[in-house]
């Protein structure tokens, strides 16, 4: 009797124990698991956001491409065989800085003529000139057409979005110095070069504006 008692007990005993082996694997499984889980997470959380922000440079690298290219495009029809004293050429670029709290941006304009075969609109008296303007308007880049003697509307569209801050300046063909303002009534004579700097409005809170920088080559300039 006392040995078949000693027996039973034993067995209870050992089927507690490997109960309680089995509880403490289970647990180091579901804390193994826990762990991979938790490095899986955190590996695509990661790509995820690395997406996210090449996705966003993307973006803003594309926002500032389309400013630079119509700039381009225009600056290269200015003519420079009508500067001297008679001259009806207009190329007028003001220097000027707008404070934002403690933040001092650039906020130039510039302003020029050139010739342009399409017309502005349908059934008018016009001239073949038209004068370009460009600015900022409330952190957008605004490019202003007006019609030079004629009748013709004038127009405003935007061309570039979140652009905190515009700069211009002038390569003077007579030392190869840079200028932060240029009217060639005074010079009488184009710049050889136009250097534009973009700074867009930085998506990550408190940052800096993002600068982009462009040089144009004014071919008339050389005259």
């Amino acid at each position: 009797m006392g040995t078949s008692q000693n027996l039973s007990g034993n067995k209870e005993k050992r089927g507690d124990l490997q109960t309680g082996f089995v509880l403490i694997e289970l647990l180091i499984a579901i804390t193994i698991l826990a762990l991979i889980v938790g490095l899986i997470y955190g590996t695509l959380s990661g790509a995820v956001r690395a997406a996210e922000r090449r996705e966003q440079d993307a973006s803003i690298y594309r926002s500032a491409r389309w400013p630079f290219f119509v700039m381009d495009k225009e600056m290269s029809a200015i003519n420079g065989t009508m500067t001297g004293s008679s001259s009806s050429l207009i190329f007028l670029g003001e220097d000027a800085t707008e404070f934002t709290g403690t933040a001092a941006l650039p906020n130039d304009t510039l302003t020029f003529s050139v010739v342009s075969r399409r017309p502005m609109a349908v059934d008018t008296s016009q001239s073949d000139r038209i004068e370009i303007s460009y600015g900022l308007e409330d952190g957008v880049f605004v490019r202003k057409v007006a019609p030079i003697l004629s009748d013709g509307e004038a127009s405003s569209g935007e061309i570039g979005a979140n652009i905190v801050g515009l700069n211009f300046r002038y390569l003077d063909p007579a030392d190869k110095t840079w200028t932060d303002s240029w009217d060639v009534r005074l010079k009488n004579k184009l710049p050889l070069a136009i250097e534009v700097s973009l700074y867009e409005k930085n998506p990550e809170e408190g940052k800096e504006p993002i600068l982009f920088t462009s040089t144009f080559e004014l071919l008339w300039g050389r005259s």
